[in-house]
């Protein structure tokens, strides 16, 4: 086998592909891959998802009774989860923009999602949430080697119209790996590794 890149290129007996399905697409194969592979990962698009990390100087939350998770549908937020590390030394509220949500707020700044995002939270945890030490976000639709996340989504009909496409683990001497590869855990670092394993 032949890689090239734009910079470099490389022989080699086995290639392990492990980029986001959509994104295979965007490598030329010779021979090309199967057309209904092709046509397959044309209709698998990832999701959009803005994911973000608040922290604070303690999980305050905790002290009346709370386990830091919220789940409100018709706001901003999708759901939050308390993301503290074991020793608590720190607080941290991980949450999650999913679908319509982080494509309306995706087209925001940076410091006007993060301005609503801590005011939700002091609506929701009190006053001490509105001051967190850190924020993090991370929009994975801008990231170009993602384009979305966390994994792909299937439209109607898309997987029993490709039954006998969805799990192409191997082309030739073209390994595809990667979370979206997983028959189990699929879209998740779990299922990542147990491609690995193949």
């Amino acid at each position: 086998l032949h890689v090239y890149t734009n910079q470099s290129s490389f022989t080699c007996k086995h290639v392990v592909v492990t980029v986001p399905k959509p994104l295979i697409n965007s490598i030329q194969f010779s021979p090309s891959l199967p057309s209904p592979f092709v046509q397959l990962l044309q209709r698998q698009p990832l999701g959009a998802v803005i994911k973000l990390n608040v922290v604070y100087d303690s999980p305050f939350w905790r002290v009346n009774g709370s386990n830091g998770q919220v789940t409100i549908p018709d706001d901003i937020l999708g759901v939050t989860y308390d993301n503290s590390p074991y020793d608590s030394k720190e607080g941290v509220l991980v949450s999650f923009l999913i679908g319509e949500k982080a494509r309306k707020l995706g087209q925001l700044s940076a410091a006007q999602r993060k301005a609503q995002v801590i005011a939700l939270l002091a609506k929701i945890f009190g006053p001490r949430a509105a001051n967190p030490v850190e924020f993090h976000e991370k929009v994975w639709a801008e990231d170009e080697f993602a384009r979305g996340a966390f994994g792909v989504y299937n439209p109607p009909g898309v997987l029993y119209g490709f039954k006998n496409t969805t799990r192409l683990f191997r082309f030739e001497n073209v390994h595809f790996s990667g979370e979206a590869m997983s028959e189990d855990w699929s879209g998740y670092m779990e299922g990542a590794i147990r491609t690995g394993y193949r």
